[in-house]
């Protein structure tokens, strides 16, 4: 049921940074000398800081794209990074202005790592690229408190190092920077580059970000977003859950009706749809007999409706199950609604219908991904660690247990396992580790766990999966579960009796089987639904495959397709989008924004060291 898509987060109240590759300079800290790679083609941000007001704020730059150039990073190295600012306060009498400052790991691998295994002590860095200048006042500001200096792009800019080894998700510790302002200063800006050490391109597709969904397979229908926050959705339509103010099927893509809301994540569930804007808010369409839509009513809605969720709730990510959705927040918590009947609210009780609820995330847990099946829901938090809660019944919660649980239980995973992906289906679990490997735990019917096997699996069992693979992300349907490794190849397994493995066979598969992909395809995200499967492309392409009895694939007939087919109409589904503004303040504001980084579609590889550093990016 529920599937990991990934692409690069939009949040409101932080500023997500794109770092592009480079290489370690002779005998010191960290530069950018790939002349591929020319400064112009990259988002940068430039920050302000209101001095009295307390506030710090960084604006996109619009990027010029070079010759050649693609919004969408394909080949080379890749990190992405969230920055985000508490305390942010000016002390008048020391004339000191300061700020607490994280960093979050977007990635399916750790940072300050070379090939995701072999720690690198250089770890993360912040650059200040240009010298803070006064905009409103006289005087001059310096940085205080850098952790040293280094030549980067021929300045000498000062540095702050997060020297933690980022697991995928996870927040840093907190590192105070410190300007010398003096009071006769009202606002000054600066510039920030941000570098880290960059995983292998054989190692992990960079690119691939922790846990918002840019395409999503439901029951009988299918949903994506275009590069422009706009979502589109085709197929069975009877419960309004395409979103255009119509019940009719649709064969091909359409609109949903969202009044000028720019959507960063979107899941389809059972006849029900989800998305999350810009601007951290929820909105869903569709069903609601069981008031999975979270506005409070249990009336059916043809076009979004806002998720009552509290004021204070910002949302990063969703994920529509069955009967009930969930969210996680920008601290790390998580609210579902709707169908509690199993425990599968997580709020330590039964609910039945319910408006948004908080989950019981557990004692110093931050949720980074969350996905809803039928009757139970699982995440994983910043440490790798996997929970699921709900109903228990054959083993779905991979805690070793047959009791339901209400709220959030450990899965029992292999000792030193940590998960960056995780897909609650219908009565099964998949999730996938740090190192790529992949697990799954439930029934095993039509061998949808993949271990060549069959019964039932109350805790994690090993995917077979060929040596070199790598996954990093999966999707648990019904009766069939899919996977993108690193290098961008798609797997299924399970139920193939109507092609949705996408193999050009109908046969059960007990162990993965490769898709079979259209020529130069590179799948960056997979999402598997009831009797079909839906993939795109980093060049931003769709295809689907499998049933297409009311329209789900796109392809505009309803034909059995067994081998993957594109999704008609020129759209594109791509996971990087273009610039708009972004902030890095104490409070969330009504726009979230992203850095948009351009290179070349085939760049010439350098002869960077394996654990060569990421290179000039702005925050």
């Amino acid at each position: 049921m529920r599937r990991m898509m990934l692409t690069l987060q939009r949040i409101p109240g932080v500023a997500a940074v794109l770092l592009l590759a480079g290489c370690m300079q002779d005998g010191g800290p960290i530069g950018l000398d790939r002349p591929q790679e020319p400064e112009t083609a990259r988002g940068a941000f430039t920050c302000q800081v209101d001095v009295r007001g307390g506030n710090l704020t960084c604006k996109a730059e619009a990027a010029s794209l070079p010759a050649g150039a693609s919004g969408v990073i394909l080949g080379g190295q890749g990190t992405y990074v969230l920055l985000a600012s508490t305390n942010v306060k000016y002390d008048a009498g020391a004339e000191v202005f300061s700020a607490d400052v994280t960093v979050r790991n977007l990635l399916t691998q750790a940072l300050g790592t070379a090939d995701g295994t072999n720690l690198h002590p250089d770890g993360v860095r912040v650059f200040f690229h240009t010298a803070p200048a006064v905009t409103q006042g006289t005087g001059v500001v310096t940085v205080k408190n850098a952790d040293g200096t280094a030549v980067f792009t021929g300045s000498s800019t000062p540095y702050f190092q997060y020297s933690q080894v980022l697991s995928p998700g996870k927040v840093s510790l907190p590192r105070t920077w410190e300007w010398n302002v003096p009071s006769t200063v009202g606002t000054f800006t600066f510039t920030v580059y941000v570098s880290a050490a960059a995983p292998q391109e054989t190692v992990i597709e960079p690119g691939l970000r922790i846990d918002v969904r840019t395409i999503t397979s439901g029951n009988g229908y299918s949903c994506g977003l275009t590069p422009d926050g706009k979502a589109w959705c085709w197929g069975r339509g009877v419960q309004g859950q395409l979103g255009n103010g119509s019940t009719d099927d649709q064969l091909t893509p359409v609109e949903v009706s969202a009044s000028g809301a720019t959507f960063v994540s979107i899941s389809a569930g059972n006849e029900f749809t989800c998305a999350v804007t810009s601007a951290g808010k929820a909105y869903c369409w569709g069903s609601n007999w069981a008031g999975q839509l979270g506005d409070g009513s249990t009336t059916d809605r043809s076009t979004p409706v806002a998720v009552a969720a509290p004021t204070t709730a910002t949302f990063v990510s969703i994920s529509a199950g069955s009967h009930h959705a969930c969210a996680v927040t920008t601290t790390g918590g998580a609210y579902c609604w709707g169908y509690g009947g199993r425990g599968e609210l997580g709020n330590g009780s039964r609910n039945d219908p319910s408006p948004p609820v908080a989950v019981n995330v557990p004692a110093g847990a931050s949720f980074v991904s969350i996905s809803a099946g039928d009757d139970h829901t699982c995440a994983i938090t910043s440490a790798g660690t996997a929970y699921c809660w709900g109903y228990s019944d054959l083993g779905r919660l991979g805690s070793g247990s047959v009791l339901d649980e209400y709220s959030p239980v450990p899965v029992a995973a292999p000792s030193g396992a940590s998960f960056v992906s995780i897909s609650a289906g219908a009565t099964h679990t998949c999730a996938v580790t740090t190192i790529g490997a992949a697990y799954c735990w439930g029934s095993n019917g039509w061998g949808k766990l993949g271990n060549g096997g069959g019964g039932i699996q109350f805790t994690p069992a090993l995917v077979s999966q060929a040596q070199s693979a790598k996954f990093v992300s999966i999707s648990a349907a019904t009766s069939h579960t899919c996977a993108v490794t690193a290098a961008g190849e798609a797997y299924c397994w399970g139920s193939g009796s109507w092609g949705e493995l996408g193999n050009g066979g109908i046969a059960d598969q007990a162990t993965p089987v490769a898709v079979t992909q259209p020529a130069g395809a590179t799948f960056t995200a997979i999402s598997a639904y009831g009797n079909h499967t839906c993939a795109v492309t980093a060049t931003g392409a769709a295809y689907c495959w499998g049933s297409g009895a009311d329209g789900q694939l796109g392809n505009g007939d309803t034909s059995q397709q067994n081998t993957p087919v594109a999704v008609s109409d020129v759209l594109i589904f791509a996971w990087v989008t273009p610039n708009e503004p972004a902030d890095l303040t104490t409070g969330r504001t009504a726009s979230g924004g992203y850095a948009l980084a351009a290179r070349p579609l085939h760049p010439h590889r350098s002869a960077c060291p394996a654990d060569g550093l990421a290179g000039a990016a702005r925050v």
